[in-house]
């Protein structure tokens, strides 16, 4: 059930954001998804495989490796997205937004099945939830009339999400 309502969360965030699948300057809707989105929506469907392993049973044996291995192959491959989209010359507001929001999801899960599997501590969820408080806030903000800012610019952010992600997946 969890990994079906992973896909539906999924099939949402695709859906809100299809008219983005076009050029970033702006320009006609792409005549297709792209072989990039495509990367990134397999990493959708290993992130509704590792969901299917919260609040069930560890599993035993070499099938306890599935979800680490399921989280790092996700990891991995989302090098290719960005990298396939700049090649073919498909990037798109959409791909960006399926990128950093499968992250965020895929993040939570794993961080959910590290606290589970008592590897992480509880608070650690917090950090699962890095993506959703924070899209949360900017809501909020905007709601109240206040200003949201961009992000600055930083060199170290992609390092560190490189070596928590690294972290929850040997976690």
């Amino acid at each position: 059930m969890l990994a079906g309502a992973v896909a539906v969360v999924q099939l949402g965030i695709l859906w809100l954001a299809l008219p983005q699948n076009r050029p970033p300057g702006g320009g006609p809707l792409f005549p297709f998804l792209g072989y990039a989105n495509g990367i990134t929506l397999l990493r959708g469907v290993l992130e509704c495989l590792l969901a299917g392993f919260l609040f069930a049973p560890a599993p035993l044996g070499w099938l306890a490796w599935v979800p680490a291995l399921l989280y790092t192959f996700d990891r991995l491959v989302d090098f290719g997205d960005g990298y396939a989209a700049r090649v073919t010359r498909t990037e798109s507001k959409l791909g960006s937004t399926l990128d950093i929001e499968f992250d965020g999801l895929g993040v939570l899960i794993a961080v959910g099945l590290g606290i589970q599997y008592g590897k992480l501590p509880p608070w650690y969820l917090l950090l699962g939830l890095g993506r959703q408080l924070f899209v949360a806030g900017m809501w909020l903000r905007t709601r109240r009339g206040l200003p949201v800012y961009d992000l600055p610019p930083s060199e170290h952010r992609r390092m560190i999400a490189g070596f928590q992600t690294g972290f929850i997946s040997v976690m």
